[in-house]
């Protein structure tokens, strides 16, 4: 992209300039309405056959196991979670905008994934266009002195069409929870594409409009995923590169725009206050810090390649831990050196430096922070991907121009044959990209293909295992199941799910002392993990390890003294040992930190009554008996009349 210094406090043409050049079609480029149709009929082409593709992965948690999106009200909600208050652990937890939009998909559709595909198309063809008509106005600042004047609109929808079309994208568009990378992504988009226009209005209510649309989507962003976070910083950075020169500048010209952008992260800090995604991000899951940044620097090279050649694209990504400098100098010194290099044209205002900025900003939340369950993956590329589409384009014009002038060529409309030159090879890249795009999209027809596709590159991948553990039991072939699941923990002992799903169908199967110790790695792994360690406790009960289990359950309500399942489990193995007063008080802790509990009523009655306590066991029917009714729980109302019946 070529440069031309920007003067102190250069201003972008007010409406008599390009926003009146922009009226009707856009000047330099395709009219705006065959950029729509275009981009629309090539994204519906390739993705449209996949709309039915069925569940997978994350998928289920997402939409099946999550009571926040059954209804669209109350919002918020708290004895009943609304759409904008997703529990904790869920791909949508801390990203209430995502959640909302899946429970608009549920009201309108239930469990058919249909709509919720159709939902992500339509969420990354409006990203394109906000590609297309931000690299367009770009263009045309006066940054670049009117060089891209002729051809800025062909060359910003050559940079939207590779990107909409770039086989990386797959995964983030057809893979339906992924919808968090997608809004997030067109909310950052929107964003710049507000700035753009709050910095060229003219007149009071103009840009009172743009800036208020910009906080918005800004806020939006916020909501739907936490990579937004640097979008502020972002546009910022943009002011001062392509239109204010200087930090100073951009502040004294914008300030309240960016006061604005700044303030939506009190809403990114607030979502994440609880650290939603605790069981699977963080610094204490069992990778370090330098372990995790020494093996992202490896990552970033990959995910380079992938951009220059999509091919062989995974669900999922697994390799060894760089542990030691060591391993990694390969990876380091040339990451190192790119650093430097951006940082450099950065300070020089060279639109390079921004770009590189922009790239390292989108992917540095998960270069930074640990993400145990994934080191890499597809989609954290979605937005970072128009970063090296935008040089493959802008600098392949820049060759032409070059080889154009060597030729004598550049004159008069000379502009038009390093067009071609550029234009003729990204037309073949996409119609290329449509294909390989289609074709990766045929291995989401069955999520078993996907994870097989996985294990033929990566035989040691122990989450891929897992995965195909969990088809074959849900199949109902519990030994293959067993077989996947114990590979998974061989080849990552910290592999938590797969131990607990082990721990899991081990017990089903009566192997309880077996069970008990797959249970124990799952609690290792996830100290803090309150259900984690009650299924451990409740494994050693039917291990006949009972003092264990004691001390389990002791140890879940000195985590979470309201954990009422943990009394109610004490209370039977106390039970069981026949110390008959500690069970009476742990079932009656039970009901007294959850009221509601009608299950513990009759355990307490039962214990009453084996006890001797037949008046004091009524009046437990009774109890549970008026808490059914006001619950509307008629079956467990008529159990316990019945109960109550054959007392008297």
């Amino acid at each position: 992209m070529a440069k031309r210094a920007p003067t102190k406090n250069a201003e972008l043409p007010s409406k008599g300039g390009a926003e009146s050049r922009a009226a009707g079609s856009l000047r330099g480029g395709p009219p705006a309405w065959a950029v729509v149709l275009v981009l629309g009929f090539l994204i519906t082409a390739v993705y449209g056959p996949a709309v039915r593709v069925p569940w997978v992965f994350d998928d289920r948690p997402t939409i099946f196991s999550n009571d926040s999106i059954l209804s669209l009200w109350p919002l918020v909600g708290t004895s009943k979670p609304g759409p904008l208050n997703p529990a904790a652990e869920l791909p949508t937890s801390g990203r209430p905008l995502v959640n909302l939009s899946f429970a608009i998909n549920y009201y309108f559709g239930g469990t058919n994934p249909t709509g919720y595909h159709v939902v992500n198309i339509a969420i990354h063809f409006l990203s394109s266009l906000f590609v297309w008509a931000i690299m367009w106005r770009t263009l045309w600042l006066p940054y670049f002195g009117g060089r891209y004047e002729r051809i800025g609109g062909w060359l910003a929808f050559m940079v939207a069409l590779l990107w909409a079309l770039h086989p990386l994208q797959t995964e983030a568009v057809i893979y339906v929870t992924q919808r968090t990378e997608l809004m997030m992504a067109c909310a950052y988009l929107a964003t710049l594409y507000c700035c753009l226009r709050y910095w060229a209005a003219d007149g009071t209510s103009k840009t009172t409009l743009w800036l208020s649309l910009a906080v918005v989507a800004c806020l939006a962003g916020m909501a739907s995923k936490e990579v937004m976070v640097s979008a502020p910083l972002i546009a910022l950075l943009f002011d001062r590169t392509f239109i204010s020169g200087s930090l100073a500048a951009a502040l004294k010209r914008s300030w309240r725009l960016y006061a604005g952008l700044a303030a939506t992260w009190i809403l990114l800090a607030a979502l994440n206050a609880s650290a939603p995604h605790k069981d699977a991000t963080g610094f204490a899951l069992g990778v370090s810090g330098p372990v995790w940044w020494l093996t992202q620097s490896k990552i970033f090279f990959m995910y380079l390649k992938l951009a220059i050649w999509p091919w062989p694209l995974l669900f999922h990504y697994e390799m060894p831990y760089l542990k030691t400098f060591g391993d990694a100098w390969m990876y380091l010194v040339p990451l190192f050196l790119i650093g430097i290099a951006t940082l450099w044209l950065l300070w020089k205002n060279r639109p390079l430096g921004f770009l590189g900025t922009w790239y390292f900003a989108l992917l540095s939340p998960t270069f930074v922070i640990p993400i145990i369950t994934e080191m890499a993956a597809e989609r954290r590329m979605y937005l970072p991907l128009v970063v090296p589409v935008i040089l493959v384009v802008l600098g392949g014009y820049e060759l032409c121009v070059s080889f154009a002038r060597r030729r004598s060529a550049a004159t008069g409309n000379g502009y038009r044959e390093p067009l071609l030159g550029v234009g003729v090879p990204a037309v073949l890249l996409a119609f290329l990209f449509c294909i390989v795009s289609s074709l990766r999209l045929g291995a989401y027809d069955s999520e078993m293909n996907l994870w097989t596709e996985v294990l033929t590159a990566q035989p040691n991948n122990a989450m891929a295992h897992q995965a195909i553990g969990f088809y074959f039991e849900g199949a109902g072939d519990d030994d293959s199941a067993m077989a996947h699941y114990l590979e998974a923990t061989r080849l990552n002992p910290d592999a938590a799910q797969a131990n607990y799903m082990l721990a899991l169908l081990l017990q089903k199967h009566g192997r309880h002392e077996e069970a008990v110790t797959h249970f124990a790695e799952t609690v290792r792994v996830l100290p803090k993990s309150t259900g984690v360690r009650n299924d451990l406790g409740v494994g050693q009960y039917l291990a006949n390890q009972d003092e264990d289990a004691i001390a389990n359950f002791r140890a879940v309500l000195a985590l979470d003294p309201n954990y009422w399942k943990a009394y109610r489990n004490l209370a039977a193995v106390y039970w069981k040992l026949g110390k008959r007063q500690e069970s009476l008080d742990a079932y009656q802790s039970a009901v007294r930190v959850n009221p509601q509990a009608v299950d513990v009523y009759i355990d307490l009655s039962k214990a009453y009554e084996a006890n001797g306590e037949a008046e004091k066991s009524a009046e437990a029917l009774k109890q549970g008996l008026e808490v059914a009714q006001s619950m509307g729980d008629s079956e467990k109302a008529d159990r316990i009349s019945r109960l109550l019946n054959r007392k008297r």
